[in-house]
């Protein structure tokens, strides 16, 4: 728009008014190097692909509320990009997808009930910083990394009710949130390393687990803890524990606890196999137990607490 482009020009932030913004069909906007700031949250209603598309350097959008859209906020080839206090509400898609960037950073955001992944990450984004958000209702990952992300941080944020909390390729660090997930709360494939450290995980349901681990090189799993896993009738499907590693390499698996779990009879809540270089030490499993009894080289398993 030309209050954009005037923008850009001066330096200026641009300032939405209050109550509402409100775009055609299939009308995107376009933030290229341009502070955008909504006075009080105003909303901006479209059933645009992606609604806003945020690129260049040191674009940022504040205090918007963003429904309707395919994908809510996408920022791509962004040097710099930064959504503080937005929400973006039933995208039939991804909340917030991210590719080919420098720097991101996600601070007080909400995404619910996205038809996708709340937050994704895809090819190209060299450091994310994601923090005190809630990511709520997503059919799939409430954060999605489809490929590595070297310097990922997310702390202190909700991850709840959606069916993966974390999925993806393991990179960067996954510490202080909370977690209630359908199918895993931290679900990595391959990649590493990676660091998941003093995250909390409650009412696990079915077949879910609070963290899974398949191929994944220098993981430090540490200080988790997994409570209240209530199972119900559906107990029998979990079948490889309540912490499963599997292929990995060079791992630290330490501190953890895994409790309270209401399944009938016991079973192995922290389970590694076909692993090499694993150290499991000072984890407290009841009931249940520590079991790195199948295809591993050089795990050792050592002062567990196991009831």
């Amino acid at each position: 728009s030309a209050a954009v482009a005037a923008a850009k020009a001066s330096g200026r932030p641009v300032y939405f008014p209050r109550p509402a913004v409100s775009y055609a069909a299939g009308e995107t906007i376009v933030v290229d190097g341009v502070k955008v700031v909504a006075d009080a949250k105003a909303a901006l209603a479209t059933t645009a692909g992606t609604a806003i598309r945020l690129t260049g350097r040191d674009a940022s959008i504040e205090n918007l509320v963003v429904t309707g859209a395919a994908t809510g906020i996408e920022i791509d080839g962004a040097t710099r990009a930064l959504l503080r206090r937005v929400h973006v509400a039933n995208p039939t898609g991804d909340g917030i997808a991210v590719t080919a960037s420098r720097y991101v950073r996600v601070d007080n955001c909400v995404v619910s009930s996205p038809g996708g992944n709340a937050l994704r990450f895809g090819e190209g984004v060299s450091q994310a910083v994601v923090g005190d958000s809630l990511f709520a209702g997503a059919k799939g990952a409430g954060v999605q990394v489809d490929a590595a992300v070297p310097g990922l941080v997310v702390e202190t944020c909700q991850l709840d009710s959606n069916a993966y909390g974390v999925r993806g390729v393991a990179s960067g660090t996954i510490r202080h949130n909370e977690f209630q997930a359908t199918a895993a709360g931290v679900h990595l494939e391959g990649g590493g390393p990676v660091k998941v450290l003093g995250n909390g995980f409650h009412f696990f349901n079915g077949a879910a687990v609070p963290v899974v681990m398949d191929g994944v090189s220098g993981a430090t799993v540490e200080d988790n803890c997994a409570d209240t896993i209530r199972t119900g009738t559906d107990y029998k499907k979990m079948t490889a524990g309540f912490m499963t590693f599997n292929g990995c390499a060079d791992a630290a698996i330490r501190g953890n606890v895994v409790h309270q779990n209401e399944q009938t009879g016991g079973n192995v809540n922290l389970t590694v196999r076909n692993s090499t270089n694993v150290t499991v030490r000072a984890n407290a499993v009841f009931p249940g137990a520590v079991d790195v009894s199948t295809g591993n080289d050089n795990v050792v398993k050592s002062a567990n607490f196991e009831m």
